[in-house]
């Protein structure tokens, strides 16, 4: 145990000065050099701030906001991945190291954070200006690898193992939910669905207007691309937003916006080529597996009420960016600077859902554990006939 706890000492503390030095040097080197090509059309090196987290995530948060939110999401995350790296048994091994990269990654960015507000990027990669990824640094990589490296054997390891053998003994319809539950929770699924795009439609029809209702010359589309940056580095809304109507005054009122990227701005300014293959196969991937999961009946009821919730709000978003290329959002929340970037139902049931499917796994038995079976009673023993 104590050698384990060595080795993730090192490994976070040597992650981390790779990290701060090669930040230190694009800040003194890249600021003033520009664009270093490495592989022409490829790779480059390019000095950027990163204000958000991944891919620019909560860019658009305000500053104070912004700056406690990632910090206590930080310290919130590093509690949890020390506490997941305690229990990790011998045979995790693959967990155990992913476990010390996303420590070495939270981290390298947290230090970040600390001293200036944003983080230092400055690796890029691009594939001629058909597409470019968003800058990044080693910190980055680092919690790519940790969440990329272990896979289910070692996640879950022998345990995961047990509970697959016996569920493949099982007989196919106890292990299959029951009709009349999965139609209740269906019927869920549609209503939610139903819930946020109605809403999201009424927004379109209430709380903005397009040019031509207002009697302007609509703009041409060469003018005005769809979530795409003009010659000025600024992306404009294809509607006009009207008037908010305010529910509780300076806290929360319903005001239309138009999001490129996905929950508090993720990808936002990604080529929108990139944006909808992404946020497309990550939607339907999503909904397919939970669909299975749900109808299979292995998990409990909080996370069975999960399901629908996600899955809904992932098809209702999506459906927003085949019709209109971004989402409409529309509910925002505020209080003096304090402003909470603006969302939609979809968005809602989606992180209900998800809180609901985090407690299920806080309150999950013992995989090991297997029921005791029951007396036979008087009226059932054949034998007493």
């Amino acid at each position: 145990m104590k050698n384990r706890w060595t080795v993730l000492s090192l490994v976070v503390v040597v992650g981390v000065i790779v990290d701060q030095v090669t930040k230190q040097i694009a800040d003194a080197k890249l600021k003033t050099a520009g664009i270093v090509e490495v592989i022409p059309g490829f790779f480059q090196l390019r000095y950027a701030r990163n204000r958000g987290a991944f891919f620019s995530l909560g860019e658009s948060m305000s500053e104070g906001v912004r700056r406690t939110f990632f910090i206590v999401a930080t310290f919130l995350a590093i509690g949890l991945i020390t506490q997941l790296f305690r229990k990790a048994t011998d045979e995790q091994r693959a967990l155990r190291w992913a476990l010390m990269l996303l420590l070495a990654g939270a981290f390298g960015n947290l230090i970040d954070r600390a001293m200036y507000g944003e983080v230092i990027d400055f690796l890029h990669l691009h594939i001629g200006e058909i597409f470019h990824w968003a800058t990044f640094n080693f910190a980055d990589i680092y919690i790519a690898f940790g969440f990329g490296l272990p896979d289910r054997r070692y996640v879950f390891g022998a345990e995961a193992k047990r509970q697959s053998q016996r569920k493949k003994r099982s007989v196919n319809a106890a292990a299959h939910m029951e009709a009349k539950t999965f139609a209740i929770l269906v019927g869920v699924l549609v209503l939610s669905l139903a819930a946020d795009l109605g809403t999201k439609e009424w927004a379109l029809n209430k709380l903005s207007a397009s040019e031509a209702e207002l009697g302007f010359a609509p703009r041409g589309a060469a003018e005005a691309p769809v979530c795409e940056e003009d010659d000025h580095g600024l992306v404009h809304m294809q509607r006009i937003r009207k008037s908010p109507i305010v529910i509780i005054p300076s806290f929360l009122e319903l005001r239309y916006a138009e999001n490129c990227g996905a929950a508090f701005g993720l990808m936002h300014k990604a080529p929108r080529i990139a944006r909808i293959l992404l946020f497309g196969v990550t939607a339907l991937g999503v909904s397919i597996g939970l669909l299975v999961m749900l109808y299979r009946g292995q998990r409990g009821a909080l996370f069975n009420w999960s399901v629908p919730l996600i899955v809904s709000g992932a098809i209702g978003n999506f459906a927003d960016r085949i019709r209109h290329g971004y989402v409409v959002d529309f509910i925002r929340a505020y209080a003096r600077s304090w402003e909470w970037p603006t969302f939609n139902v979809a968005d809602a049931t989606i992180t209900v859902g998800i809180v609901l499917m985090l407690l299920e796994g806080f309150r999950a038995k013992d995989p090991d554990a297997t029921p005791t079976p029951a007396e036979p009673s008087a009226s059932n023993d054949p034998s007493l006939d």
